[in-house]
């Protein structure tokens, strides 16, 4: 499948036209090929459309009776999306679809949690995923609670009660969110993906906020297709260059960094590092 853009935003509500003309035009410059969005504030009553552009092929929705809520995921056309099945709510809080890239399964699930009894709503909306999801699991959206790693922080949501990790847990600008009444920036929105699967970060990025009161979140995912198509075997022209032997050395040091965090097994570390260091040995080698 390649490498997949990842694109979260709560809009805030979409009625007007220059912010969704400005979610487009960085969606665009980030190369996204999905994007997830939340208070897209389209109630189920209203039949209009949520963005007018062709490019975004597949549009799945779940709109609640009020405008204050809504979420979405966006599709690009150049991704081989075959959907399976699709789950949604009755209040704009969650939506889960399933389907195919390339054959294999994935799940994306996005979700805007209400300001009142956050964690234990996440924690059923993530129950009701464990049993829809197949294969690979996206799961993204406003949480409106803090995530952590850290034992002992109560007012946070911990982890290991969800079973995933969080993409942008290395990023060093983890604020989210600005409120302007309280004149305070928090992180509450985020990018989870589950512990197994053949699906590695390449890299996690946190834009400035400036479209509504949250900022986008970037991620970029390496997938190994690992479709057989013929064994790849290590060339020894890709090293000979010392250009791109720092190059390679760079990238592995990177990838450690990013994925080594104890949060997955060292096994299916190792393996993902090896179709990941494939990959950039075959740019060089072409």
């Amino acid at each position: 499948m390649g490498d997949r853009t990842l694109m979260l935003l709560n809009t805030n509500g979409l009625a007007s036209q220059l912010k969704r003309h400005r979610i487009m035009r960085l969606a665009k410059d980030c190369k996204a090929d999905f994007l997830f969005l939340t208070e897209t504030h389209k109630g189920r009553k209203r039949s209009d459309k949520l963005v007018n552009n062709s490019e975004w092929k597949w549009i799945y929705e779940s709109r609640g009776n009020t405008k204050s809520r809504g979420v979405a995921i966006l599709i690009h056309q150049r991704v081989p999306f075959e959907l399976i099945q699709i789950r949604r709510d009755k209040e704009g809080r969650m939506l889960f679809i399933k389907g195919k890239i390339n054959h294999k399964m994935i799940t994306f699930a996005v979700v805007y949690a209400p300001n009142a009894n956050t964690k234990q709503f996440i924690i059923n909306v993530k129950r009701k995923l464990d049993n829809f999801a197949e294969g690979a699991v996206i799961f993204a959206g406003d949480f409106n609670i803090e995530l952590t790693a850290r034992k002992g922080e109560k007012k946070k949501m911990h982890l290991n009660k969800l079973n995933m990790m969080d993409l942008h847990a290395d990023v060093a600008n983890r604020g989210t969110f600005y409120s302007a009444r309280h004149n305070k920036f928090s992180c509450i929105d985020y990018i989870l993906m589950n512990k197994t699967g053949n699906i590695y970060l390449k890299r996690a990025e946190t834009k400035s906020i400036w479209i509504s009161d949250h900022a986008p979140l970037i991620a970029v995912l390496g997938i190994d297709s690992n479709r057989g198509q013929r064994i790849w075997r290590y060339n020894p022209v890709v090293s000979a260059n010392e250009k791109d032997r720092l190059k390679l050395q760079k990238e592995l040091c990177e990838f450690f960094k990013i994925n080594d965090t104890g949060e997955m097994k060292q096994t299916t570390i190792w393996d993902a590092n090896k179709a990941f260091m494939r990959g950039n040995c075959i740019s060089i080698e072409t």
